[in-house]
């Protein structure tokens, strides 16, 4: 029950008790009058001590109701100013907030350029990972030319020192063939008998081939394409030339070994041959219009 409940409840007691009173003073008048005013009497001063008390509680209710409503000023006091307080830390979050949705925008837009860099770096990736996966095909092509290649230089390098060997032995070969002509004082050559330097002794078919190797110390001594299946033999005669750049005759190269399929031969400069040495590919010929 709150304060203007308790106040109503006092008024309606107080009413209660003169109307009480009326009626015994009523009663009184009617009947025994002293009696009953000092019964009344009595009753009045039991409902003034009454009251009193009660005036006495309505005092103590004021003085508990204004120290309620000082707590509550008070209380309402601190919620005010705690209600401030959050506001301004309301206001602080809200602009925190604001902050961090800016670091936040800022963060997603930093990670969209990372992932268009990781993007492009990835393009670029695979760019070079084709650019690597080609050149390690071009590694492994390189390297399996390089093999053929060395298997192709070893092959060659052998053949080079078998040339060198038949070179060496044709031009020990001929060396005897020259000591031998020393001792002989014929005037002519054939295939069969000793050769006479500077005399011209061709194939009797015509023969035309290239010069392969060179002996590597003795610039004069060379290996050719043909042999005696192009029907050349041992002491014949073959014309040297070149075409390139210039047209130029080089020599006769006289045969001092042959085989099927090759030939050794020494070279003999004449009076209108070039001095320039030979090399590999020059043209060797029986002669040098083709009848």
């Amino acid at each position: 029950m709150n304060y203007i409940g308790r106040i109503l409840v006092i008024l309606n007691f107080v009413f209660a008790l003169l109307v009480a009173g009326f009626l015994v003073f009523f009663y009184g008048t009617r009947t025994n009058w002293h009696d009953q005013y000092t019964k009344l009497q009595k009753e009045m001063e039991v409902a003034k001590l009454t009251v009193d008390a009660e005036g006495r509680t309505l005092g103590h209710l004021d003085n508990t109701n204004k120290k309620y409503l000082q707590e509550r000023d008070t209380a309402m006091a601190q919620v005010t100013d705690e209600q401030a307080k959050n506001t301004a830390q309301k206001a602080s979050y809200e602009a925190q907030l604001r902050e961090k949705d800016l670091q936040v925008a800022d963060a997603q837009l930093a990670m969209q350029k990372s992932l268009a860099e990781k993007e492009r770096f990835n393009k670029e990736n695979q760019g070079l990972l084709a650019v690597i996966k080609q050149r390690d095909e071009t590694i492994v092509n390189q390297q399996a030319d390089i093999v053929k290649y060395r298997n192709n230089f070893v092959a060659e390098e052998s053949a080079r020192k078998n040339a060198d060997e038949r070179l060496t032995q044709a031009l020990e070969r001929n060396a005897e063939l020259e000591r031998d002509l020393v001792k002989k004082t014929t005037g002519g050559a054939s295939a069969e008998g000793a050769p006479v330097r500077g005399q011209p002794n061709p194939p009797t078919v015509y023969v035309e081939g290239k010069i392969e190797a060179i002996h590597g110390q003795d610039s004069g001594l060379v290996q050719l394409t043909v042999g005696s299946d192009k029907g050349l033999a041992k002491n014949q005669t073959l014309d040297v030339y070149r075409l390139q750049p210039s047209p130029k005759y080089l020599g006769m190269i006289r045969i001092v070994d042959v085989t099927p399929h090759n030939a050794v031969g020494r070279l003999e400069r004449t009076g209108t041959a070039d001095r320039t040495p030979l090399r590999v590919g020059d043209t060797v010929a029986s002669s040098l219009t083709r009848n």
